[in-house]
């Protein structure tokens, strides 16, 4: 009996590395997310940090960021500032507006406002407020910026100039936005606001339109003018006001050339200036060619004050430059007759001449001056 077993052929095991097609769709799932978030990243605008006083009106993830009435950016998270005296926004912009991020770029609240300009902005009672972008066409990329209160009056197309102000506190910190005044003419406007607590300083960046930005020069005069001014000099009563879209806005800033000396030389962009708390409290630049002259007052001379006028016959003829001039060389005189010097100067202009001072000096000396001093009243030749 042959054994038939021995002729069959023997099986031979072989292991093949094969992919179950169960794994394809995840795969080709994770694939495709990561190329997403790979042309997302690509794609993706800058983030930027925008610093304001409060989140009135702002939503993370709602409130958007417009240039030209298109949306350029959306905030994306809002949290305090690390003092907790303000906020912080996160925004993240669109790739097309990271070039337009310069130093020369502003952002500013745009939302329902009253003021002398009207009714603005009703249109975020439906959307919601949204914070307005001016683009920087030149300067170094930044993307750390502070949000303002209202457009900025420096976007016109006119021209001008900027100026700084700084003074002391005279009631409320004036808005952006706020007057500026020449002879109760609006020619301008504020641009930045600021209280320094630490010197207890105001200080004010305007702007002022071309070509009135002409009127400005080295000895021009800036005060406060925000309600009534009265003046009792001369023995008449003087009220004087802004205008009262001014006063109904907050106030507003005023400024005006000196009568004798005039606007002075042309001055350069953010050229800065004293700001007066008002017109009275404005300093009269002594001019070069003044008559210096010391008078003694056996009267009170509290309503004297630096700068008050000197009147020869109606007119206006000088200014008080020190009340109470307690020079070594009269301080004898106050005790000896009780009298109290007050040093003031007088000028040819204000008097129509424009001599040599020398012979000016002496035609004033030949008329008879009566001293006279009246409470609320100047000094009167």
């Amino acid at each position: 009996m042959t054994d038939d077993t021995q002729n069959i052929p023997i099986a031979k095991k072989r292991y093949t590395k094969a992919v179950a097609t169960v794994w394809l769709v995840p795969l080709a799932a994770l694939a495709a997310g990561v190329w997403l978030l790979a042309s997302t990243i690509r794609e993706r605008g800058p983030e930027i940090t925008l610093a304001l006083p409060d989140a009135d009106g702002i939503q993370a993830g709602s409130t958007v960021i417009k240039l030209l009435n298109v949306d350029v950016g959306r905030v994306v998270r809002v949290s305090l500032n690390d003092t907790h005296n303000g906020v912080i926004l996160k925004a993240r912009m669109d790739k097309s507006a990271a070039k337009l991020l310069t130093d020369e770029t502003q952002f500013w609240l745009v939302k329902p406002r009253i003021d002398r300009k009207g009714v603005t902005g009703l249109g975020t009672l439906v959307s919601g407020y949204y914070i307005e972008m001016s683009p920087g066409k030149k300067g170094n990329a930044k993307r750390d910026f502070t949000v303002i209160d209202a457009m900025p009056s420096d976007l016109s197309t006119t021209g001008g100039k900027h100026f700084q102000l700084v003074g002391e506190p005279d009631g409320a910190l004036l808005s952006v936005g706020s007057s500026v005044l020449y002879r109760n003419i609006e020619v301008g406007e504020v641009a930045h606001a600021h209280f320094n607590p630490q010197e207890n300083t105001v200080s004010y960046r305007i702007f002022i339109k071309h070509p009135n930005d002409v009127l400005v020069g080295e000895n021009t005069q800036f005060w406060s003018a925000g309600g009534l001014n009265v003046d009792f000099s001369g023995g008449t009563l003087n009220v004087a006001a802004p205008p009262v879209g001014a006063i109904l806005s907050g106030g507003a800033i005023e400024f005006d050339n000196p009568q004798v000396i005039g606007k002075g030389a042309e001055v350069d962009e953010n050229k800065k200036f004293i700001l007066h708390k008002n017109a009275h409290a404005i300093e009269h630049k002594t001019p070069e060619n003044a008559l210096k002259l010391v008078a003694f007052f056996d009267q009170s001379v509290a309503s004297l004050q630096k700068g008050s006028p000197v009147v020869y016959k109606g007119i206006t003829v000088g200014y008080v430059e020190n009340p109470q001039f307690f020079y070594s060389k009269y301080k004898s005189k106050l005790f000896d007759n009780k009298n109290i010097p007050v040093l003031f100067y007088l000028s040819p202009e204000l008097f129509g001449e424009n001599t040599d001072i020398k012979e000016w000096q002496k035609s004033i000396d030949k008329t008879d001056l009566v001293e006279i001093l009246h409470r609320g009243n100047p000094i009167v030749l």
